[in-house]
């Protein structure tokens, strides 16, 4: 986030307001242990509104521990919010108005404890118009790879691990829509351990997948690269086992129905725009769940976080690609 960005708070005078959604992310990646993780902070509706929430879900894979980590929902008056923060009792989310710095921290003792800072190396990418989305709109604004420095702690037998070697990428969603409307999303985030390079794949679809356009966002030597449309197939084949952890819990007890999705095991995309071409696959291993309700209206929304990794192969003009990392795949729904 620079100067350009903050959170994007609905006044009195908009009138689709109680739909108003401001949310941001932050993916990490230790690629010296594998372990990925995302936190995130959320405002969902208008403050002031007594059905209004802040949400906060941190989610860390390791491969020794599986998934780890919560959602949680606060009434929005009891969060503290500014112009780029958003804290509770458990987690706070924070962006430098200046640098685009992310610092993040979470205290779920037994579960994860992380201090984090993040600095951005990577231009933003900012789409601050709105682009349908359901019965409303969505913009966004990127930053692809930031550098982390800080310290992460799984379970309660693990220790403390160093993450001065890991790499972040990080986000910020606001518009106004409705969860459980027909809406939904493909996207991912593949960041390479060796050469820094990051592969970004996003989609805005309806509820079934069948509509959207797709776009890949490739961070390569410093230089950014953006495809859309007809230069892009993606590809879903076999299928993940059912997610290992759905949060928040309640929620995951009133939506049953919903404890065995059908999602991809591997993902591939390819890239020929007649210049550029690759093939970038991603193996899932693993699937955590998250369910977010709409506090208008009855409806929820699902949102399928998979682990993995991936290997790109490549030419991007002069530069031969062959590269490989830890990736994160998002399926909604």
């Amino acid at each position: 986030m620079t100067a350009s960005d903050a959170l994007r708070p609905s006044s009195d005078g908009d009138l689709p307001a109680a739909l108003a959604k401001d949310w941001q992310h932050l993916n990490v990646f230790d690629h010296a242990t594998g372990v990925t993780g995302i936190v995130n902070a959320s405002l969902h509706g208008r403050p002031g509104d007594l059905r209004a929430f802040a949400a906060g879900a941190a989610l860390f894979h390791s491969p020794e521990l599986g998934w780890v980590g919560d959602a949680r929902v606060t009434p929005m008056e009891d969060a503290v919010t500014g112009v780029h923060s958003i804290a509770s009792d458990w987690l706070g989310f924070a962006v430098s108005p200046g640098t685009g710095a992310v610092a993040a921290s979470v205290r779920l003792p037994g579960a994860i404890m992380l201090n984090l800072e993040a600095n951005s190396v990577s231009k933003p990418v900012e789409v601050d118009v709105q682009v349908p989305f359901g019965s409303g709109w969505i913009s966004w604004y990127i930053i692809p790879r930031l550098t982390v420095r800080g310290s992460l702690r799984l379970g309660s037998t693990s220790g403390e691990r160093n993450l001065d070697t890991a790499s972040a990428y990080h986000d910020h969603n606001w518009g106004r829509w409705a969860w459980g409307e027909d809406i939904g999303w493909e996207w991912a985030v593949c960041v390479a351990g060796d050469d820094g390079s990051v592969f970004e794949l996003s989609r805005a679809t309806n509820r079934s997948h069948r509509s959207g356009v797709t776009s890949l966002i490739v961070l390569l030597d410093g230089r950014r690269r953006i495809y859309r449309g007809a230069a892009l197939t993606v590809t879903r084949t076999g299928r993940l086992g059912p997610p290992e952890r759905r949060v928040p819990g309640a929620l995951a007890a009133l939506h049953a129905d919903r404890r065995t999705p059908v999602l991809p095991r591997h993902i591939r995309i390819t890239l020929d725009d007649g210049l550029d071409h690759a093939v970038i696959d991603i193996s899932a291993t693993t699937a955590a769940q998250l369910i977010i309700a709409e506090p208008t209206r009855p409806g929820a929304s699902f949102i399928h976080e998979l682990a993995g990794t991936f290997r790109c192969s490549g030419q991007f003009g002069r530069r031969r690609v062959e590269t490989s990392g830890l990736a994160m795949f998002e399926h909604a729904d």
